[in-house]
């Protein structure tokens, strides 16, 4: 399957989510892992669908590190769940889940002392966050009533967010990364298999549908 999306440009994967056991999953890199890791080709994992047309679509987007974002990239997954969200006539929210500590841990491994996540810097912090994020759903003419942002580890707030909100599909966004990066994996692969929704997920360098 790796060798025919690289050799195809294909528009779009679509797959159910291999059902492993965990312990297999640390054994061995499922398909819908290299798929992620190895894949360029936009990816819809499908888990039980509750309706033969999704009715809800989350935008999950990530502002926590601009330096290592690519351009415009956040409003391209709000694009893509936006443009599914057409065709299928569903509701669109966007969600951030915004991790602090994460954000300290990052400080600390640059060498700066843990004190500068003091209360002040922290709130600080957060309305810049709070700020962009404004930001970013009216640009894309997303409801300040379809947007969440909240703090906490990404994969237990989008997971419990979609299972709380009986939300359809979401719409992530997924980096390659090079080096140890990549076998430390990422917020999506962490998410796949706790996730009670589908997940479509794109890269950057993707092809535009």
């Amino acid at each position: 399957m790796l060798t025919h999306l690289k050799e195809q440009p294909f528009t779009m994967l679509v797959k159910d989510i291999e059902q492993e056991s965990r312990l297999m999953r640390a054994m061995f890199s499922t398909l819908d892992i290299r798929l992620l890791r190895e894949s360029r080709t936009p990816l819809h994992f499908v888990s039980e669908a509750s309706h033969a047309l999704p009715r809800k679509i989350l935008a999950a987007v990530d502002l926590s590190r601009p330096e290592d974002q690519f351009q415009g990239f956040n409003d391209r997954i709000i694009n893509e769940a936006l443009k599914l969200a057409m065709q299928c006539q569903a509701q669109v929210e966007i969600l951030y889940a915004y991790d602090l500590t994460s954000m300290q841990t990052d400080a600390e491994n640059l060498g700066r002392s843990a004190f500068v996540f003091g209360s002040n810097v922290a709130e600080r912090l957060h309305e810049a966050q709070s700020d962009a994020f404004r930001q970013l759903a009216a640009r894309n003419g997303i409801d300040p009533e379809s947007c969440h942002m909240i703090m906490g580890d990404p994969t237990k707030v989008l997971s419990a967010f979609c299972r709380d909100h009986g939300t359809d599909i979401v719409v992530m966004g997924r980096v390659h990364h090079r080096g140890l990066a990549k076998y430390i994996g990422s917020t999506v692969e962490r998410v796949l298999y706790k996730m009670p929704s589908s997940v479509l997920v794109i890269t950057p360098d993707a092809p535009v549908a």
